[in-house]
Parts: structure tokens; C-alpha cells; sequence
């Protein structure tokens, strides 16, 4: 199942500022598929050049509103295209990569490319959704007996899908005591 992600504020949407025959991004398979980011004001569309450093500041901030808006975050990304203008700019790409990617880098390629408009950096990403899975949990490892965590019946517990949906999941340890907690969910109000 594909869902089209709106942009979260008008200027995102370069398919109605600039005729761009793109969605922002598409929730598919638990992951979310950003297209490529260009420096633009977020509320107005209108094109921000500077220099790779200020361009690339916006992109990342428009970049964590889309995620943001479809139920992820920068620090889920998967993987990261990175196309720079001139290879000489790596390091100064790197110095700003690092301030939104602190810890747990993703997979990246970087490029060096004549990117539209004469924008000196384009970025597209692929980060991981919020849902079902973080609902899922290990239980702690006991080391046999009888322990208050492990009962043979469900809990509830309300989870938040970072969507702005609330999750009714019921979580249960597996028969074999396994401590591998399984998880049901439903939307509430479903």
C-alpha cells in the first residue's frame, strides 16, 4: 500500500510552485520516501540560494517537517543522497551532515551534480515510519521463578504513532516464555 505524504507546509510542495510531477513523499512498507529537498522557504516556495552550508540548513529543516508530518524524524533516516555542486564542498557538507545526523549515520552516497536552478546542494532521503513495531517490545530476561512482569494476561497500553494517533496495543508475552512480547493493534475509534 502507497500513501501520498502532503507537504506539511505550502512552499514544500514543489509540484504546485514549480510544476514538479512529484509527491513530497510516500509512506510504502513501513518507510517513508522523501523526494529530493531543494532550499526553499517552507511557507512560500520561494528559492533560497546561498551557500552550501545555509542551503543545506534548510533542506535538513525542511527535511525534519516533512518527517515530521508523516510519522518520522531525522534521526530514523535509512539512507541519504547527497548531491553538492562541486566535490570541493565534502567537507563543508560533512560539517553540517554531522549537526542533523549526530549519531548512527545512515547508508549515503554523495554526488557531485549541476543541480536545478543553480541550487548548490539537493538531498533526498528514506527514513523509517513510526507504528506498529515500536509498539513491540522485549520483555526483560528473567532467570526462571515466578516474576510480576511475566502474567498470562494482555496489558493495554496507549502508544502514540508520532502521526498524532493514538494506538490500542495489547501486548502479551509469547506461550513458551520466550519473553518476547507480541503486540495487537488497532486505531482507536476503529
Amino acid at each position: 500500500m502507497l500513501d501520498v505524504i502532503a507537504a506539511p507546509r505550502t512552499g514544500l510542495d514543489l509540484r504546485h510552485h514549480y510544476g514538479h510531477h512529484q509527491s513530497p513523499a510516500i509512506r510504502a512498507g513501513g518507510l517513508i520516501f522523501c523526494s529530493g529537498m531543494l532550499p526553499v522557504d517552507p511557507d512560500t516556495g520561494e528559492r533560497c540560494h546561498g551557500t552550501l552550508t545555509s542551503e543545506a540548513h534548510l533542506i535538513f529543516g525542511n527535511l525534519k517537517l516533512l518527517l515530521e508530518s508523516a510519522g518520522s524524524s531525522l534521526d530514523r533516516l535509512v539512507q541519504v543522497h547527497a548531491l553538492i555542486y562541486d566535490s570541493i564542498e565534502y567537507d563543508v557538507l560533512n560539517r553540517v551532515y554531522r549537526q542533523y545526523v549526530a549519531s548512527g549515520p545512515p547508508a549515503r552516497t554523495v554526488w557531485t551534480a549541476q543541480i536545478e536552478a543553480g541550487f548548490k546542494i539537493q538531498l533526498d532521503v528514506v527514513a523509517a515510519a513510526w507504528g506498529l513495531a515500536d509498539a513491540c517490545y522485549t520483555l526483560s530476561h528473567c532467570s526462571g521463578g515466578a516474576c510480576p512482569r511475566h502474567t498470562r494476561h494482555a496489558r493495554s497500553v496507549g502508544v502514540d504513532d508520532r502521526a498524532g494517533r493514538k494506538l490500542s496495543v495489547r501486548v502479551r508475552p509469547d506461550r513458551d516464555r520466550s519473553h518476547v512480547g507480541r503486540a495487537d493493534a488497532r486505531h482507536d475509534g476503529d
